[in-house]
C-alpha cells in the first residue's frame, strides 16, 4: 500500500510541476527583462513580477487537470 501511495504522490507532483513550469514560461520575457533592467535580482523578480502574473494561468491549468480527473471517474 505504501509503494502505491508513494507512486501516486509522485505522479501528482509531476503533473503539478508541469503546470507550474508552463505558467512560468507563459510570462512574457519582456516583463523579466524590464525587472532585470531596473536592477532587480532574480529572486525579487520571481516574487514581485512572475508569481503575481502566474496565478491566473496556474489556477486555470490546475482546475482543468483536476476537473478532467474528476470527470473521468
Amino acid at each position: 500500500f505504501g509503494a502505491a501511495l508513494l507512486a501516486l504522490a509522485l505522479n501528482e507532483a509531476a503533473y503539478m510541476a508541469e503546470i507550474v513550469r508552463g505558467g512560468i514560461q507563459s510570462v512574457d520575457a519582456g516583463q523579466t527583462e524590464a525587472a532585470h533592467g531596473l536592477g532587480m535580482p532574480q529572486s525579487l523578480t520571481m516574487r514581485r513580477i512572475v508569481l503575481p502574473l502566474l496565478k491566473p494561468g496556474l489556477l486555470a491549468g490546475w482546475i482543468s487537470t483536476e476537473g478532467w480527473k474528476r470527470w473521468q471517474g
